[in-house]
C-alpha cells in the first residue's frame, strides 16, 4: 500500500506527461492520441476532454480548502475551461456540448458526454465555489433532460441526433447530476427528475446481479453488454439517494452493485491485487468514482483497496518510455499510441487513491462504519 502523497506524485507525473505529449500549441486544446495519425481530427473528441476535465478536478481536490486556488493546477483548471467552451454550442436549442470543437464542423451532441461534462462543473464549483460553473451545470442539465420522452417508458436517448437507443450511461449518470444539482440548489426538480431516471434505469436495464446491461433499442431489443462504469454511475445515485433522501435501501443497493462489480469484472492479480478489464480505462474511473462516494458514507475499504492496489501495479508494470501508461495493468499488453481519454482517466485513479488514502488516515485503516454495522 502507497501513502496520499505517493499516489498524488503518481498523478501528477502522469498529468505532466499528458500536457507535454498532448497538448496543442494553443495551449488549451488536446490531441486524441499520442502519437496523432493523419486520418483523424487535430483535436480531442468532447469525451476525451471531459476526462481531462475530470483529472484537473480530481487534482485540484486534493488540496484542501481555499488552497485550491493556489494549487500550480489552477491555470491548468483555467485552460481547460477555456478549451471546454469551444465545443460548446449555443446554436442548437436548448445549448449543450457537440462531440468536436464547433471549429471543426457541426457534429453530434451526444447526452452522455453532457452528464459527464455537468458533473464536471460542478466538481469544479466544489473546488472553486465559482458561482458560474454551478449555473453552466445547470444549463447542461437542460440539454440533457430535453433527452427524455415517453418512448420505451421513459428514458433518455444516447445521441440527440440519433435517436435509436435508450442507454445506462445516458441516465444513470442523468440521475447523479440532477441529485448533485439538489444537493447545491435545492430545486426540487431536479430530486423529481433524478427518481424517475433512476427507476427508469432499474426497471428498464438492471440486471438480477444489480449489474447494468448498456443498452435498450426502439424495438424494445436489450444490449445485454455490462461495462464497469454504468455500474460506477448506478452506486453513485444510489449513494446520493442515501444522502437526499434517507433510506437505508439505497445504501444496500450500493454495496450490492459494488461487491457485483469486483465479482463480475475483477480478476486478481495476486493477493490482494485485483485488475479490471482493459477494454476502456476510463468506464474504471468511473466505477472507482462509485465507490469513492460508497467508501465515504460506509468507510469500507473492502472494495477500492484492491482496485487500487492493481492501480499501483499497472505504475509499476505497465508504464511506457514517454511516463504513459498501457491500457492492460498486468504490464503483458502493450501499445505505442496512447488515448487521452484512458491517460487522463488514470490521473483521475491516482489522484482519487491520494483522497482515499488521505481520508483512511484520518479514520484508521480498519474503520468501518456505524451506519454499514446497525442501521436499518
Amino acid at each position: 500500500m502507497i501513502e496520499a502523497a505517493q499516489a498524488l506524485e503518481r498523478a501528477e507525473r502522469l498529468m505532466r506527461a499528458i500536457i507535454r505529449l498532448f497538448r496543442r500549441r494553443d495551449r488549451v486544446l488536446y490531441r486524441e492520441h499520442y502519437p496523432g495519425a493523419e486520418d483523424e481530427f487535430p483535436v480531442s473528441y468532447l469525451w476525451s476532454y471531459s476526462a481531462l476535465f475530470s483529472a484537473v478536478n480530481a487534482l485540484l481536490k486534493c488540496h484542501a480548502g481555499g488552497s485550491r486556488r493556489g494549487s500550480s493546477w489552477f491555470p491548468v483548471f483555467g485552460n481547460v475551461l477555456k478549451g471546454l467552451a469551444c465545443y460548446r454550442d449555443a446554436v442548437r436549442e436548448p445549448a449543450g456540448y457537440q462531440d468536436l470543437p464547433i471549429s471543426q464542423r457541426v457534429s453530434d451532441r451526444y447526452y452522455d458526454d453532457n452528464c459527464w461534462v455537468a458533473m464536471e462543473d460542478i466538481n469544479g464549483y466544489e473546488n472553486t465555489r465559482d458561482p458560474g460553473l454551478l449555473a453552466n451545470a445547470e444549463e447542461t442539465y437542460r440539454f440533457i433532460a430535453s433527452g427524455w420522452t415517453d418512448e420505451l417508458g421513459g428514458g433518455i436517448y444516447w445521441c440527440e441526433q440519433k435517436k435509436a437507443t435508450k442507454n445506462a450511461c445516458s441516465n444513470a449518470p442523468a440521475a447523479v447530476v440532477a441529485l448533485r444539482l439538489f444537493r447545491h440548489c435545492g430545486n426540487r426538480r431536479y430530486m423529481d427528475d433524478a427518481r424517475r431516471l433512476y427507476e427508469w434505469t432499474r426497471q428498464a436495464l438492471q440486471d438480477e446481479d444489480g449489474l447494468l446491461f448498456d443498452h435498450v433499442g426502439k424495438d424494445g431489443t436489450i444490449d445485454p453488454t455490462k461495462y464497469t462504469y454504468n455500474a460506477g454511475a448506478m452506486i453513485s445515485a444510489s449513494c446520493l439517494f442515501h444522502e437526499c433522501a434517507g433510506g437505508r435501501e439505497y445504501l444496500q443497493e450500493a454495496e450490492r452493485i459494488a461487491e457485483a462489480s469486483l465479482r463480475h469484472f475483477g480478476f486478481q492479480q495476486a493477493p490482494g491485487v485485483v485488475l479490471l478489464p482493459s477494454v476502456n480505462v476510463w468506464f474504471n474511473a468511473v466505477l472507482v468514482r462509485g465507490l469513492m462516494d460508497l467508501y465515504a458514507i460506509n468507510g469500507d475499504p473492502s472494495w477500492l483497496d484492491p482496485l487500487f492496489a492493481g492501480a499501483d501495479h499497472a505504475w509499476e508494470k505497465a508504464r511506457d518510455a514517454q511516463g504513459l501508461l498501457n491500457a492492460d495493468w498486468s504490464g503483458q499488453e502493450t501499445s505505442r499510441r496512447k488515448w487521452l481519454l484512458e491517460q487522463a482517466s488514470m490521473v483521475e485513479i491516482y489522484a482519487t487513491e491520494a483522497s482515499y488514502r488521505e481520508l483512511q488516515r484520518h479514520r484508521g485503516r480498519g474503520f468501518r462504519a456505524r451506519i454499514s454495522r446497525d442501521a436499518g
